[in-house]
């Protein structure tokens, strides 16, 4: 009965911690299109997790498209097809590896910093001076942040499958094949829609990332082993929901662009 107790009160959580969440991101939605708007906190955000995460993502995105596109090339070479490396990797950066791997990358970065911050203002008491003044922790501290996840994370997936269409081309170089032969191959298999369904997602996983980590942050409680719990848990929770959005969102998203 032990077992089947603590199996039971782990769903009982799980659920509630579900629903909590989506009363939150619903909070958070809200609280983003409401007035006042402080541009000012936006830009500050935006600095701090887009520009502060460009080298990361760009770097990254260099090194997975120079293994990918070797080991892509490898497969292919054996067929005699070493030319379909091009659209397989433009559509493999563009679709999943892109939004995917720069969604993670934030969400280790940015994600833990926001819940940390947060985490380390309830603890200290500073929301609830907030709370006193009569200000909206959810509009004035979580809001600037959400926007600049949202703002910023498309951004950082095309520079991370820019940086990953650069390495791919290095890899290919040794097998003949030139840059322009590369974005001719590309540009034959690939198009706008498949750089569409990558941004979307990137917005998905920008507003789920920004709605988890402010909300362990502002949920954090026992001084500095709370906060270093919850921007635990905010990398570890927003890793798994990303790779099961994109799995429903592919779902969705996939039979569409069949039709566009």
């Amino acid at each position: 009965m032990n077992s089947v107790e603590r199996l039971g009160e782990i769903v009982v959580n799980t659920i509630e911690w579900f629903g909590a969440s989506l009363r939150f991101s619903r909070r958070m939605a809200i609280a983003m299109c409401k007035p006042p708007f402080r541009f000012g906190n936006i830009l500050h955000q935006l600095d701090t997790v887009g520009f502060g995460s460009v080298f990361i993502v760009g770097l990254t995105g260099l090194f997975a498209g120079l293994v990918f596109a070797m080991n892509s090339l490898n497969a292919l070479a054996w067929m005699g097809a070493e030319g379909m490396v091009a659209p397989s990797m433009t559509l493999s950066l563009s679709r999943e590896l892109g939004p995917i791997l720069t969604s993670l990358l934030v969400a280790g970065r940015s994600g833990s910093a926001i819940a940390t911050e947060l985490g380390t203002m309830r603890v200290s008491e500073q929301v609830d001076a907030l709370e006193m003044m009569g200000v909206d922790p959810v509009q004035y501290l979580v809001a600037p942040r959400a926007w600049a996840l949202v703002i910023s994370l498309p951004l950082l997936n095309f520079t991370f499958v820019l940086m990953g269409l650069i390495g791919s081309v290095i890899a290919a170089s040794p097998y003949d094949i030139s840059a322009q032969l590369f974005a001719q191959e590309a540009m034959r298999m690939a198009d706008a829609n498949d750089y569409l369904s990558g941004g979307i997602k990137t917005v998905v996983f920008g507003f789920m990332i920004a709605a988890v980590a402010a909300r362990q942050g502002l949920t954090a409680m026992g001084g500095a082993r709370g906060v270093g719990l919850a921007a635990t848990q905010t990398v570890v929770v927003t890793s798994v929901l990303v790779l099961f959005l994109d799995y429903l969102m592919m779902l969705i998203i996939g039979p569409l662009m069949l039709d566009w």
